[in-house]
């Protein structure tokens, strides 16, 4: 351990300060309004509200964490609460909340589906620099992230590009008469498997795998299949994925 640095269980460092805020079904969402809607989806804001009783009673900034959906956000603006599964966290000690928010990133949290998640969180300890080492650390992973936004804005630039590219050579009226119903085209149309993942087997894409027209490969699990069911379900080249 580096010297001044300590560790702390989850509990002594982060509260829960969910309780006694309302919470907007999805039901309820406005797709404009006064009041942003934060939920435990990928999207920062989900929707809105015109609703001021609705707005989350916790001083800002927070750490939005999916009970359900394991996601977490930085919120540093008044929000109203999604549904059921998010959870709203402070911390009980001086400590910077974008380090905090960083490090609850590297927390593994093991996939139990859609059920809940919280309480494999609030299991793990709190690596604690010095403040003034937080700050600087945040400050880092900051700029990394920055760079991170800015090249996935260029990676979804180029692919659009191509799209364009696409319907400005075949998308005129000199192009009338060439389209084809996609199941005249397409050999079979199959789902995967269903079976549950497990320590043996073969690797499975999953949804998270198949992003922006290509594949991410670190977060890959197995899944045991029939010598039947493998020749079936086998990834070929030239195979389209469609989430």
């Amino acid at each position: 351990m580096i010297a001044g640095w300590s560790i702390l269980p989850f509990s002594d460092v982060v509260a829960d300060e969910t309780g006694g805020n309302i919470k907007t079904l999805q039901s309820e969402f406005l797709s404009e309004g006064a009041y942003p809607i934060v939920d435990q989806g990928k999207e920062l804001v989900a929707g809105f509200t015109d609703d001021p009783a609705r707005l989350c009673k916790a001083e800002m900034p927070a750490i939005i964490f999916g009970d359900h959906t394991k996601c977490l956000k930085f919120i540093d603006f008044p929000f109203c609460l999604g549904a059921d599964g998010t959870k709203v966290l402070r911390p009980k000690i001086e400590i910077d909340l974008r380090y905090l928010f960083y490090y609850l990133q590297t927390v593994y949290i093991p996939d139990a589906g859609y059920s809940r998640h919280f309480k494999y969180l609030k299991k793990s300890d709190i690596l604690l620099p010095p403040l003034q080492e937080q700050i600087r650390i945040a400050a880092v992973l900051d700029q990394a992230d920055a760079l991170r936004r800015l090249r996935q804005r260029a990676l979804d630039k180029l692919n659009t590009l191509g799209q364009s590219i696409f319907r400005e050579m075949f998308g005129s009226e000199d192009a009338e008469g060439i389209a084809q119903p996609l199941g005249e085209l397409v050999e079979e149309f199959r789902y995967g498997t269903s079976n549950k993942a497990n320590d043996a087997g073969y690797p499975a894409l999953r949804i998270p795998n198949v992003i922006g027209g290509g594949l991410e490969l670190s977060d890959l699990k197995t899944v045991p299949v029939t010598p039947a069911e493998l020749a079936r379900l086998a990834l070929q080249s030239g195979d389209v994925l469609f989430v």
